[in-house]
């Protein structure tokens, strides 16, 4: 059975058809991984690419060729270290030894989910012990005796594999321990043996093709929901999940069928291809699809196929991107992974030359967009940035995923100690953060179920009740709507400004106004102070573009430095508090 050639065909198709709908940006991050993919290294790109500013999965038409790629480097390396083993030593002690490097693994992916969890996740050095498994029982075949052993064997085993599906989330802190769950489900399934009541049913005929056409079901499901959601929206609806999967089914089957099934024997002594077609064929395809991923990556997506008006759009917007991350000092004053070592050794650097009547910016990267405008907008004030990326408060210390939330620890550490201490030149604390970061849901996979994250909202109003316990005053400024698609995407979606602004007008914007009606009523009461930016935002319409077609945002909120200067003076101008603690914005200083 020969399948890298069936990738590569895949990879290939996967390229030509996101051509015509993915914008610039994200068809130059395909043609990357197509070269990543082919040579089996997509796990180290997306390892690389990982973190709070990566793009979202969903616009990765590739990103499950990650397992892919772990795969084939542990094919690379485990029949070497085998036959070494076995050569030098028994099946006994070559046994104990796997078993070691398992348990070193384990301890090993455990230690690094607390300090890079993408890298635990994705290299396959913190994944040995998965594999281990799989080994021993190939190496020992061992199987149960039919009975009552082989029979809850293979209850447990389903009952594992299901429940892990069922029970983890993406915050579930994985690979580690929590992958023993499903790894040992499977290796208690095989163990079971065929004569296993549940194996049993597991080989009825529509489950055994499901299993025959799996590798190519698992090719082509994730590039079709890519395509789709990018094209249409995420699919939500029983109808639109239906009509995916069975879509996938039949894909997966005709994959497996005309691609794959070529490439297996015909009888005992001949291959349907041989091995001297297959090898150049895969050789041409592989050399092909590299540079043909190279040019798209050099050519930065190609960003002339799209038209003038939604290029020259496009075009504002990466200079905007461009413009936002120097207002927000993102590499030098701002939070992340990469700034916070060096911000702990010494933030003075950060700090305005003086401290007096002082208005603190807390919160995440929408804070720090609330940070640029105002710092600009009001010259005379001495703003004091203290914002990261993703460190919204009320977070769930427990709460994991691919991210390492340690710069969010420094911040918070820096920022109350800071407060603390000039306490009494501190004329207001500003706080913001994302509206999806206090909902249940996903923004961008299911917008319509968006709903208050009650037990996080009750989780900030008491932190930042302990801020506003030591004396200061704090501000809570109402989160911001969201576009989704965000506005990067749509204009490799779209085909006109008029196409885009319709499907962006049909928004439903309902649960961000949910959401700032949930937190004037909860912060009536509290020490804090909140007032929305949602209403001045939206009223009429919600701010999208300026006039002149400047984009008032970069993706699906953040603020350009166009678009802040405007949303400060929106959000200002009719807002008490602020107008009391700011006056009105600098005329002169806005128009830079």
């Amino acid at each position: 059975m020969m399948r890298s050639d069936q990738t590569s065909s895949l990879r290939n198709e996967v390229a030509l058809v996101r051509c015509f709908i993915l914008s610039p940006a994200h068809y130059e991050d395909l043609g990357l991984a197509t070269q990543a993919a082919v040579l089996s290294l997509s796990n180290i790109l997306f390892w690389t690419q990982s973190g709070y500013f990566d793009t979202e999965a969903i616009h990765k038409p590739l990103l499950h060729t990650w397992s892919l790629a772990v795969e084939e480097q542990f094919y690379f390396v485990w029949p070497l270290v085998l036959v070494l083993l076995l050569k030098i030593t028994s099946l006994t002690r070559t046994l104990a030894i796997f078993a070691a490097a398992s348990v070193i693994s384990l301890a090993a992916a455990e230690y690094m989910l607390g300090r890079d969890p993408s890298g635990a996740f994705f290299l396959p050095v913190f994944r040995v012990y998965e594999f281990g498994f799989g080994a021993t029982l190939a190496l020992t075949g061992k199987i149960a005796r039919p009975g009552a052993v082989a029979h809850f064997s293979s209850l447990a085993g389903l009952v594992l594999v299901l429940g892990g599906s069922l029970v983890f989330t993406e915050h579930q802190r994985f690979p580690g321990l929590a992958a023993l769950v499903p790894c040992l489900g499977a290796a208690l399934l095989i163990y079971a043996g065929p004569q296993a009541i549940l194996n049993r049913v597991l080989t009825l005929q529509p489950i055994r093709y499901i299993g025959l056409i799996s590798y190519s079901l698992y090719l082509v499901h994730w590039p079709m929901l890519v395509y789709f959601a990018y094209y249409h929206n995420i699919p939500d609806s029983p109808a639109e999940i239906a009509m995916l999967s069975l879509a996938a089914v039949a894909l997966g089957g005709l994959f497996y069928h005309f691609v794959e099934t070529p490439f297996r024997r015909r009888t005992p002594a001949r291959f349907r291809i041989s091995g001297k077609q297959l090898g150049i064929s895969a050789f041409v395809g592989a050399v092909a699809i590299t540079l043909t991923g190279g040019k798209i990556d050099e050519k930065h997506g190609y960003p002339e196929r799209l038209s003038g008006e939604m290029r020259a759009l496009q075009e504002r917007i990466e200079a905007a991107g461009i413009g936002r991350e120097e207002a927000i000092r993102l590499t030098t004053c701002h939070f992340t992974p990469e700034t916070a070592e060096q911000l702990a050794r010494d933030f003075t650097g950060c700090l305005p030359e003086r401290a007096e009547n002082a208005i603190v910016v807390l919160g995440d990267s929408h804070a720090a967009d609330i940070w640029a405008g105002l710092s600009r907008a009001y010259p005379d004030h001495a703003v004091v940035q203290f914002t990261g990326a993703g460190c919204d408060r009320g977070r769930d210390p427990g709460e994991a995923g691919l991210i390492d939330w340690a710069h969010c620890d420094s911040l918070q550490e820096i920022s109350g100690r800071w407060i603390s201490g000039n306490k009494a030149d501190v004329a207001a604390v500003i706080y913001s953060q994302r509206a999806a970061s206090m909902m249940i849901g996903d923004p961008v996979m299911d917008s319509a179920s968006l709903a208050p994250d009650l037990q996080r909202l009750d989780a900030l109003e008491a932190d930042l009740s302990r801020v506003a316990e030591q004396g200061v005053p704090v501000l809570f400024w109402g989160p911001r709507p969201e576009f989704h698609p965000s506005l990067d995407v749509a204009t490799g979606t779209f085909p006109t400004l008029e196409a885009l602004l319709a499907i962006y007008g049909e928004a439903d914007m309902t649960p961000y106004r949910q959401l700032d009606d949930t937190l004037a009523a909860r912060f009536a009461d509290s020490p804090v102070t909140y007032f929305s930016s949602f209403v001045p935002l939206c009223t009429p319409e919600c701010l999208l573009l300026i006039d002149g077609g400047e984009p008032a945002i970069t993706d699906y909120a953040h603020w350009s430095p166009a678009g802040a200067r405007l949303a400060i003076s929106r959000i200002v101008t009719g807002t008490p508090v602020l107008e009391d603690l700011l006056g009105f914005p600098d005329v002169a200083s806005t128009s830079q």
